[in-house]
């Protein structure tokens, strides 16, 4: 009998790639749900069994589309809030109403049957200097303090995922699911190498045989390009990442190389063969022929 994955988000760049992966396998079922907080489903996703019969649960939570919604930002400003705020506060809904339908199916999910895509908490790994950072936190104060301090037996089952910023599509490779064979609790962040803004940009102009040059912007400058809020939330994950890293060196989260010295062989693109792969002509970002 082949068993049953629900997939909350399943129409974004996540849950679209673990889709993918999964319908490759005759052994596995799909059932996906969509993260837009607005749809009947997603209202009513605490007083739905959406869950039932579920042996794994692959889970994220979207920030970015209430936050941009225009109804959502004059709510926040007739509420006297920033718009950031309030897509916190909807992620954090959201991510809260995830974890309760999940935990009343717990007895059906596998070893490992509940993966959720986090961050972590910009706040706390910042002692409160970083504390409007709220893409990061609206998952963080979630996955996984909620889930572990309300259902310890959904915590067992459950390991999370960071991403880290994409030159790609995030995606998991046909035959490539190895979570369920790591050790509940596990955190994994989703990263082919890491590199710093310098290297990023001479590799991108090596590839292209376009001069590049790199200089380092504020928040304010980012805001002025990106006005509306955007540009503050994005700026600040900048400047956090660039004193306490991306994940705030979390202790125990394991690499993609963590993977490889445990046995398990991981196919990845690595942004040269990203660069390399792009039209960066059709992408507006060159002119002329394709480099």
């Amino acid at each position: 009998m082949s068993k049953l994955i629900v997939i909350v988000g399943i129409t974004g760049n996540q849950g679209g790639s673990v889709a993918s992966t999964f319908l490759q396998d005759p052994a596995w079922r799909i059932r996906g749900l969509t993260r837009d907080l607005q749809s009947d489903a997603s209202q009513a996703l605490s007083a739905k069994d959406v869950f039932k019969g579920a042996n794994l649960v692959f889970s994220v939570t979207d920030f970015w589309k209430p936050f941009f919604n225009l109804a959502n930002i004059a709510r926040a400003k007739k509420e006297g809030k920033s718009i950031g705020r309030l897509a916190y506060e909807l992620e954090l809904e959201q991510g809260k109403n995830i974890a309760d339908a999940v935990a009343r199916e717990v007895d059906s999910l596998d070893e490992v049957g509940f993966i959720a895509s986090t961050l972590c908490s910009a706040r706390d790994s910042s002692k409160g200097k970083y504390k409007e950072l709220w893409h990061f936190d609206g998952k963080a104060n979630v996955f996984p303090p909620y889930v572990e301090s309300k259902y310890p037996d959904l915590a067992k089952k459950t390991s999370y995922l960071h991403t880290g910023n994409f030159f790609t599509s995030w995606k998991f490779l046909p035959g490539r699911w190895s979570a369920n064979q790591l050790p509940p609790n596990s955190v994994l962040m989703a990263a082919t190498e890491w590199l710093t803004w310098p290297e990023w940009i001479k590799l991108f102009g090596e590839v292209t045989g376009v001069k590049t040059s790199y200089k380092q912007t504020t928040i304010e400058d980012i805001e002025a390009y990106l006005p509306g809020g955007a540009g503050k939330e994005i700026g600040e994950m900048y400047k956090f990442s660039e004193e306490f890293a991306y994940n705030a060196f979390q202790q125990g989260t394991l690499k993609t190389w963590d993977l490889e010295k445990m046995g398990f062989k991981v196919l990845v693109t690595t942004l040269k063969s990203y660069i390399e792969s792009e039209d960066w002509v059709a992408a507006g970002i060159l002119k002329g022929s394709k480099a």
